[in-house]
């Protein structure tokens, strides 16, 4: 690295020279005054054209140069013109006796050697800033005492007990080679963006003691041939260097798609040199027990083979979003970890289990971000000592319905939308084993596109029974059902999307579970939604639900009635308020 940079210092220098040299001796040439044709022909049509010398007319450049009181002056005649016509060149001739006529433009020794220059300037001039981009520090973060362990990690117990293994290969590496030649090579985490790959590399390094080296893949590749291999090159080095001083290290490769996605799929040849340099790199292991490479990666499918064999990174840890238990426990950590600015009662058992659960499909970093950006920045601006229930609930559903808007509602409407969300949260309470538990709040203020909305809480269910997905259109149809008996037919277009959702659920229903009792088993895998019997099937298991949902609706319509009073005066129903409600009746009727 040091000679190519007294060789980068050595070319700039050069360059530097040749290009001030080139601007001098053309600053020097362009000291002729340019001057019109129109003066020109005024000057020679004077009593003082006897003082015009040194005339020299150009027929290739249409150019006509002179001296006049010892200063020298350019014309430059137009395309089109005839330059020197028969009375110009009589009184060029008068007034200087002698006209010098070129065909071609002479150049001159000096000349000659800039023009031969240029070209090598200009190669010069590309070779630095080529030398430049590859001799461009890597953007490697090093870190000699990783701070991250597995404290600092919350849910995925399955993935700790897996790196758990490179730990204890890293704080033994002796003693495992007692019981294998083939030394822990690689690790390659799989899984959606934003569920702690690179704080699972991290926590290896920290709870390992080994030095932690961190790049991105993507800043490995280069526009210039060769560049990312030399790159990888340099990388390895600096590895291999710090292992002879401590012992052992890790490098974490983040995106490692960016240069590892399969052959087929590259359209830069230069990639094909970067990978190949990378397994050769891996390879060069064999011997080397203590230095463990970690890949982060979307999804493993789309990397070369040659990178997933055994012997490199072949031990495959997926991090998927956190099912109900990771979120939990997460939500635990996040909300541990703001200590005395979170209210008391944020740690009550049950609340960050109903937030969990209300929160499904989120992944670690959006819960980072309800917590520790939405949440706190509300309780900031609110100006309230903590976080609390109403900040993590506001926090939330700008994170899922939008900004809070100022849409001006009028009051027949805003009623007509309290009765709608009602609807969907009875059908909800009503149609879950856990009743009010399964309804997280209600809300009727405007967010985004939506005028008002239902979160539910629900268990992470891995198959659904077709019950389950009766319920679930239930739900889905209650609004609609709510405006139908109040204005009795005559029902609003708000019920657009919940009707949307139901019928792509319906057609799945029919179509893809074979649920449909007149056409039972039935799968179709390029469903036609104008197919008569799939038509028929729709409209009739539809129109069952939905008398099925209006009958509900109408022997709870008490309940109805205290629920949308409610938002019509406070807006938004909580969990804990909305128990309160629904103590009041112990007569409610599920369909």
């Amino acid at each position: 690295m040091k000679i190519q940079k007294k060789m980068l210092i050595f070319i700039s220098l050069i360059l530097a020279v040749l290009i001030s040299t080139t601007a001098i001796y053309l600053n020097l040439q362009d000291q002729t005054t340019e001057q019109s044709v129109g003066k020109f022909e005024l000057l020679l049509n004077s009593e003082k054209a006897s003082q015009i010398t040194n005339v020299h007319v150009s027929e290739a450049k249409r150019s006509i140069q002179y001296t006049y009181n010892n200063e020298s002056y350019k014309v430059q005649y137009p395309e089109g013109n005839y330059l020197v016509e028969k009375d110009i060149l009589q009184k060029l001739e008068k007034a200087d006796g002698e006209v010098n006529f070129t065909n071609k433009v002479e150049q001159g020794v000096i000349d000659k050697v800039l023009e031969s220059l240029l070209p090598i300037s200009i190669l010069l001039a590309v070779g630095v800033i080529a030398m430049k981009q590859m001799s461009k520090p890597n953007t490697l973060v090093y870190v000699e005492k990783e701070q991250t362990t597995f404290k600092d990690l919350a849910g995925y117990p399955y993935v700790k007990e897996e790196i758990q293994e490179a730990v204890h290969y890293l704080n033994n590496a002796t003693e495992y080679a007692r019981f294998t030649t083939k030394p822990l090579k690689g690790l390659l985490m799989e899984g959606p963006p934003g569920n702690g790959k690179t704080l699972f590399a991290k926590a290896i390094a920290g709870e390992s003691n080994t030095p932690f080296f961190q790049i991105s893949a993507s800043d490995i590749e280069d526009k210039y041939v060769g560049s990312g291999s030399k790159k990888i090159e340099n990388i390895f080095k600096e590895v291999r260097k710090k292992v002879k001083e401590s012992g052992k290290a890790i490098l974490f490769i983040d995106e490692l798609d960016a240069i590892g996605s399969k052959r087929e799929n590259r359209s830069v040849q230069e990639t094909n040199q970067t990978i190949n340099k990378l397994l050769t790199e891996l390879d060069g292991f064999e011997k080397e027990t203590n230095i463990l490479v970690i890949g982060a990666t979307n999804l493993a499918s789309n990397l070369d083979t040659a990178l997933t064999r055994s012997g490199r990174f072949d031990r495959i840890i997926n991090v998927p979003k956190p099912n109900l238990n990771d979120r939990k426990e997460i939500i635990e950590l996040y909300l541990r970890k703001k200590g005395e600015v979170v209210d008391p009662e944020l740690f009550e058992e049950n609340y960050a289990y109903t937030l969990a659960q209300q929160t499904e499909g989120m992944c670690n970093a959006d819960l980072d971000k309800l917590i520790n950006v939405e949440a706190s920045i509300l309780a900031y601006k609110q100006e309230k000592s903590v976080i609390d229930r109403e900040c993590l609930r506001e926090a939330f559903t700008k994170m899922v319905a939008g900004l809070k808007t100022d849409h001006k509602v009028r009051q027949e409407d805003r009623e007509l939308i309290a009765y709608h969300e009602a609807g969907h949260a009875v059908a909800q309470i009503l149609t879950n084993p856990e009743g009010y538990k399964s309804v997280a709040y209600i809300t009727i203020t405007p967010h985004g596109q939506s005028l008002g909305h239902v979160v539910p809480v629900s268990e992470d269910r891995v198959l659904l029974k077709k019950s389950d997905l009766e319920n679930e259109l239930k739900v889905l149809l209650a609004g609609r059902a709510v405006e139908d008996i109040i204005l009795e037919g005559d029902y609003t277009t708000g019920a657009a999307q919940d009707l949307q959702q139901a019928n792509k659920k319906l057609l799945s229903y029919v179509t893809k579970y074979g649920m449909s009792e007149d056409v039972e088993n039935l799968f179709i895998e390029q469903v036609d939604e104008n197919n008569a019997i799939v038509q028929q099937e729709l409209r009739s298991i539809r129109g069952r639900l939905y008398n099925d949902t209006k009958t509900m609706i109408k022997e709870n319509w008490n309940l109805i009635e205290s629920i949308t009073n409610e938002l019509l005066i406070k807006e938004t129903i909580d969990q804990p308020r909305l128990k309160e409600i629904c103590d009041q009746y112990n007569n409610i009727v599920a369909v």
